[in-house]
């Protein structure tokens, strides 16, 4: 994980001016109907967040079990926020293949892929290249999905996905961002800042500081 990237809003860090852009204009938009999900369809929501992360990455963890949390039982729950995920900067390399096995899941349940992705936060130390086949079957299996975790794990050993993985890559890189996890806010479709913050105070700044 490289640090540089704004940590409050009117920071940029690190982004290409093209990562700075309204919604609509802006590299990170690039294929986002296609990405993972939270909450109602963006148009229907003030706020907009994309999330640059990967499941291999202890400051992701850190965001997911803090700020993501609170995104998601308060603006996500109340209809204000729409939230996609994007791939990028593997810290370790079983993360490649955990994002084809969350790309595959989000495929055939949407509610499995948010839980697969937190089964991998949690867990993260016991995961390696070696184990991390092992562990996404484990991981489905303990939860209450009907998701074939065969197609699942084949996915996830084939790269079935990396075009997605690429595409997410290339829209990252456009935008200018170096690490993870980065967050690109943005209200009523303008772009507001990119956060790095486990804290959810730094989202609500950021959204009222802008509204």
């Amino acid at each position: 994980m490289s640090a540089g990237v704004a940590g409050t809003a009117g920071c940029l860090g690190g982004l290409s001016d093209a990562g700075t852009r309204r919604f609509a204009d802006n590299p990170v938009a690039e294929g986002i109907d296609e990405r993972p999900r939270l909450g109602p369809p963006r148009a229907e929501t003030p706020i907009t967040l994309v999330s640059f992360d990967d499941p291999s990455c202890p400051s992701c963890a850190s965001l997911h079990g803090g700020a993501f949390e609170a995104i998601r039982s308060q603006w996500v729950a109340e209809g204000r926020a729409t939230v996609y995920s994007r791939a990028y900067y593997f810290v370790h390399e079983w993360g490649r293949s955990a994002v084809n096995a969350l790309l595959e899941t989000y495929e055939r349940e949407q509610s499995a892929y948010w839980a697969l992705k937190a089964a991998y936060y949690e867990h993260q130390a016991d995961i390696d290249s070696e184990s991390v086949l092992d562990r996404t079957a484990t991981f489905l299996e303990e939860i209450d999905t009907a998701v074939d975790a065969g197609a699942v794990t084949a996915a996830a050993r084939e790269r079935t996905h990396r075009s997605a993985v690429a595409a997410d890559d290339q829209a990252g890189t456009a935008a200018g961002i170096d690490g993870v996890p980065t967050v690109f806010v943005f209200h009523s479709g303008e772009f507001v800042t990119t956060l790095r913050d486990d804290g959810f105070d730094a989202y609500e700044s950021a959204v009222e500081s802008h509204a």
